[in-house]
């Protein structure tokens, strides 16, 4: 497991950090392990990347009470990580043993925890720290970008709930923006939803039937 506890626990806070499921082993992996029903008062847990890949029946989100595949699920039955990720963190150079992300959708997503600077003794962002044990500038977005697939944070969704929209497939980068849209029928037309953001991940709370997308612009070209 990526962060394991089974003993009692209290003021536990485990945030921003990246955790990725690549092995190909067949005994059980987890992001997250809790062996006991911990209260979100002793143990908070949020701002975390926990990215499997490839998928497989033995790899999971995390445990808690129960083994748990999907970050939706983790969050649904831990009531942590209300705002972390579950996306590629694209690292540098793994044969080299440099772990830093590249992902954009990474970059100053993490929240202040007093640590100074990164495992390279780079100052953090005082503000909005990356995630992971590297502060890293993402590189620029290309054009035209691709716009990939849109992909919703739950598999059945009820009116009333949120869930989350975000993409794969596409390319990114800095300065590149978001614009999702929404539509009665999926050949449109679409109307923008929101306003435009530097990252590809947003959250809705779902009203009726809809569509969406997302429109992607990296300097001039849209796709």
């Amino acid at each position: 497991a990526g962060y394991n506890q089974s003993s009692s626990a209290a003021g536990v806070e485990f945030i921003n950090h990246i955790i990725t499921l690549t092995g190909t082993s067949n005994i059980s992996q987890y992001g997250i392990y809790f062996g006991t029903a911990y209260p979100t008062s002793d143990v908070i847990s949020d701002r975390n990347d926990i990215f499997i890949n490839p998928l497989a029946t033995n790899k999971y989100t995390g445990f808690y009470e129960k083994n748990l595949p999907t970050l939706s699920e983790w969050q649904t039955a831990s009531l942590q990580d209300a705002s972390s990720f579950a996306v590629n963190p694209f690292y540098q150079d793994i044969v080299g043993g440099n772990y830093s992300a590249t992902s954009a959708m990474l970059n100053n997503r993490g929240t202040v925890v007093n640590v100074a600077v990164d495992i390279n003794n780079v100052s953090r962002n005082v503000s909005a720290p990356d995630l992971g044990a590297y502060e890293f500038t993402p590189p620029p977005c290309v054009t035209p970008p691709t716009g990939g697939t849109a992909l919703v944070s739950k598999p059945v969704v009820c009116a009333g709930n949120q869930v989350i929209l975000s993409l794969t497939g596409n390319t990114m980068g800095m300065s590149q923006i978001y614009q999702w849209q929404y539509s009665t029928t999926a050949a449109g037309p679409y109307t923008n939803m929101g306003s435009p953001s530097e990252y590809a991940d947003t959250t809705i709370t779902a009203t009726s039937t809809l569509y969406y997308r997302a429109s992607l612009t990296c300097g001039v070209s849209t796709s």
